[in-house]
């Protein structure tokens, strides 16, 4: 009965958004979508302007050597080694290692993924697709800038509905026998309308009142971009630094001057001395090297200023940025505390997230019968410690706190920055605690 009552649910929500499909290519907007907008001094992110942010971060990151560390550096030091999850219960444990290490997901590439598009487009929407029968789930990230639109309920302000737009190729088959694998394909407009309970939205420099979510790099754009166009100053003035002309002065009439020149008998130009070559003059004569004057001797402080502000808008410090003359080892260890929150909050959001993706898993195995109906939906999303701290004072503090029954000792293990495999550590200690005469 369970198996056709999934079944019944599944073809209702396919006649329902056939239904919504034609609405809105008639115009017809029953659910009364929402413009995305977030106000800003005036100014509204429409969504072409907002695919215009989207696409400037985007080039940001993958060209700019700062935009590009920025984002490296807080997934490395937010994801670390990858996350890792305790669930009390064996049998769902066998679920969500079953949805966890499908190869088809790679969620150990994927959670780099996740975080890298979090700030690069501030959101990630992850679409679920459940298996009406077996309520298995698989996952996809879609690209936030297919998103056009999304929907609210009236009554509670929830997400009903996500309207995507994208181009989709189709692959026509060229060959006469379609033996050959000759393909061709046209690319062409699609849109789609999926209901909430298939997307997963996590978003990040969201207010109350917006819809969605801002890229991180937003706030930096125009000081990279500044900081870029000031190196290539810095590099065209070092350039015409390195020029020179000599100066020589000549005594006598201007006309016995120019003649003690020496010139190329083809142009007539004068042959300046060679590189490493010996003058050899009277002492009438006065030799000069002149050098243009540009001024830049003080850029310096004009470059650690932009950077500064790069610095402030991404929340990554400055020594951080390959400068290690702004302070000493204590001085970056008392800055980075501020940094180091923003770590942990990020740690905190990735791991609601998951949380939310696991008891979906789980709801969707009892749902289906594959889990019975007591299973503990209780899943621990646990993350590599951010700053490994000294072998003495990381291990003191973990035996004290398993001492006082502040922690257990899986958890303990799991903040152990040495220990990979947290449940085949346990089984090894359990063996090895065992009197020689059992484990024989």
């Amino acid at each position: 009965m369970q198996i056709f009552k999934r079944l019944l649910d599944s073809l209702k929500k396919n006649s329902a958004l056939k239904t919504l499909q034609e609405g809105l290519e008639c115009r017809i907007d029953p659910y009364e979508w929402r413009p995305m907008r977030i106000r800003r001094e005036g100014y509204d992110f429409s969504p072409r302007s907002r695919r215009e942010m989207f696409d400037q971060a985007f080039e940001a990151w993958m060209s700019d050597p700062l935009a590009g560390h920025i984002i490296n550096l807080t997934t490395w030091f937010v994801m670390g080694e990858g996350i890792n999850f305790a669930v009390q219960d064996d049998r769902t444990k066998i679920v969500i290692d079953d949805f966890w290490y499908d190869p088809e997901l790679r969620w150990d590439i994927l959670q780099t993924s996740i975080s890298d598009e979090l700030q690069v487009f501030g959101e990630i929407f992850l679409r679920l697709f459940i298996n009406p029968i077996s309520g298995r789930i698989k996952a996809a990230l879609i690209d936030p800038r297919e998103i056009e639109d999304i929907a609210f309920s009236a009554e509670s302000g929830n997400p009903e509905r996500y309207l995507r737009r994208y181009t989709r190729r189709v692959f026509r088959d060229t060959s006469l026998t379609g033996y050959t694998g000759s393909f061709e394909y046209d690319e062409e407009e699609a849109e789609e309308i999926i209901p909430a309970e298939e997307i997963i939205h996590v978003s990040v420099n969201r207010l109350s009142s917006g819809s969605r979510g801002v890229s991180e790099l937003y706030r930096v754009l125009p000081w990279l971009e500044l900081y870029s166009q000031w190196l290539r100053d810095r590099v065209s003035l070092n350039r015409a630094r390195a020029s020179f002309a000599y100066l020589r002065k000549v005594p006598g009439s201007p006309s016995q001057a120019k003649e003690v020149f020496e010139r190329d008998p083809i142009t007539g130009h004068v042959k300046p001395p060679r590189a490493g070559s010996v003058l050899i003059v009277n002492e009438g004569e006065e030799w000069q090297v002149l050098h243009p004057s540009v001024g830049s001797d003080d850029a310096k402080e004009d470059g650690r200023a932009l950077k500064l502000m790069i610095a402030a808008g991404s929340g990554i410090f400055e020594h951080y940025f390959g400068d290690p003359s702004t302070g000493n080892l204590a001085t970056a260890k008392s800055m980075e505390l501020p940094m180091l929150k923003k770590f942990e909050a990020r740690q905190r959001l990735i791991g609601g997230f998951f949380r939310s993706l696991f008891a979906r898993v789980i709801a969707e195995a009892k749902s289906s019968g594959r889990l019975p109906a007591d299973c503990s939906e209780k899943v621990e999303v646990e993350f590599p410690p951010i700053v490994r701290s000294e072998v003495a004072d990381i291990t003191r503090t973990l035996i004290d706190q398993l001492q006082a029954g502040l922690i257990s000792k899986r958890r303990a293990l799991s903040l152990n920055p040495w220990v990979e495999d947290v449940d085949g550590e346990l089984e090894r200690i359990e063996i090895e605690s065992k009197p020689e005469e059992e484990s024989e």
